[in-house]
């Protein structure tokens, strides 16, 4: 029992609300018709990266059972590497919904400083 409310307690924070709020709102948003092009285009982008780290943070905390376990530059850059590669190197050769932009790459870095600043700082 005290592991599941950990688990919750770690889930409701309140920067992790905040990114998964903005990240669906977008789509509401965009879904009712109004979107500004940047915005509309990037910020899922920003928000991914945080939103990405904390789930698997909270996945590594509960597998090795170390609930003070904090990711590192290391970390934080092989995943911004892995997203990058999939995203930006294999999946647009291989699916036409997806397109290599190298501004999406910027986004996915503004969005490793902005986990950093939010659950690692």
């Amino acid at each position: 029992m005290g592991l599941c409310i950990n688990i919750v307690r770690q889930l409701a924070n309140s920067w992790f609300l905040l990114f998964v709020g903005l990240y669906f709102g977008q789509f509401v948003l965009v879904a009712q018709g109004w979107s500004i092009p940047l915005l509309r285009n990037y910020l899922g982008d920003v928000l991914a990266f945080p939103i990405l780290l904390h789930l698997i943070m909270v996945s590594v905390r509960l597998i090795l059972n170390n609930p003070s376990l904090r990711a590192d530059w290391i970390m934080l850059v092989s995943l911004w590497g892995l997203i990058v590669i999939v995203f930006e190197g294999i999946l647009p050769p291989i699916n036409p919904r997806y397109t290599a932009d190298y501004w999406d790459m910027l986004a996915y870095g503004l969005g490793l400083l902005l986990a950093y600043v939010a659950f690692i700082k």
